[in-house]
């Protein structure tokens, strides 16, 4: 993820210590969904979530279900 912010710092010749991350779900469920890349910025697969789940039906986080350990 520090290449994204190195290549946004160079491309808009913005210092790289005032960026940070911004994140925005898709409806996309895989890998083979992903046509072409973003303009700006890049796809991330398989976050992993300490205490909460995804929930991709209402499109939001949710508590974690007791006992499970999920990828999303």
């Amino acid at each position: 993820m520090t290449c994204a912010l190195q290549t946004h710092a160079r491309k808009y010749q913005i210092p790289i210590d005032t960026l940070n991350f911004g994140f925005r779900m898709t409806k996309m469920e895989g890998e083979d969904d992903v046509l072409e890349g973003p303009e700006d910025g890049i796809y991330v697969n398989g976050l992993f979530l300490d205490g909460a789940r995804w929930d991709r039906k209402n499109m939001f986080l949710a508590t974690s279900m007791p006992g499970k350990t999920l990828t999303c």
